[in-house]
């Protein structure tokens, strides 16, 4: 299964680094890649490449300009066992600002208990 995420907005880069840290660390998810470019508050001009295999989440790192100046948020989530509702709302409700642990977990709880599956 394939998750194509998309946003025009730009976020913190600790709420996306968040939102990495839950997929890539959720046992059990079936996880397998996420693979993107995402548009930061800091410097939107400069997109963040973002990649993970499995439970590894690799270093961020920045480019210096879009390719082919598409400036638009875009991540791949690939895997076998993923709740494509949970990550899509979950990457749809990037604020900008990073959640607070217990707001997290409360989160979860209100969906089920279990955030990505």
């Amino acid at each position: 299964m394939a998750i194509p995420l998309t946003r025009d907005d730009p976020v913190d880069e600790r709420a996306l680094r968040q939102f990495l840290v839950r997929l890539t660390s959720t046992p059990g998810n079936g996880l397998l890649r996420i693979k993107g470019l995402v548009a930061l508050q800091d410097d939107p001009a400069s997109p963040a490449l973002v990649h993970a295999v499995q439970h590894r989440l690799y270093p961020i790192t920045r480019l210096e300009a879009w390719p082919n100046g598409a400036a638009s948020s875009r991540l791949v989530i690939i895997g076998t066992n993923l709740d494509e509702g949970g990550i899509r709302a979950e990457f749809a409700a990037l604020s900008g600002k990073p959640q607070p642990f217990l707001a997290m977990a409360f989160q979860a709880f209100k969906q089920g208990g279990r955030p990505f599956g």
